[in-house]
């Protein structure tokens, strides 16, 4: 499997950096940085969360409450 970087996901399933290395360290799956190489399983994890507005919504409101 080719590798990617986490900001190169993001581009693609239209979701910010930051918002996408919040939840892959809520789902203890952290990357270091938005150049950080991620595996197979954090952009399976990464596809369905941008897949779900829901889950989206959610995790930005929380992120406001601090």
């Amino acid at each position: 499997m080719a590798t990617i970087k986490l900001h190169e996901a993001t581009k693609q399933f239209a979701i910010s950096n930051k918002l996408a290395m919040q939840f892959l360290e809520k789902v203890n799956r952290p990357v270091k940085s938005h150049s950080s190489v991620i595996t197979g399983e954090q952009l399976e994890l990464l596809r369905d969360f941008a897949a779900s507005p829901e889950k989206i919504k959610s995790l930005e409101n929380e992120a406001k409450k601090g």
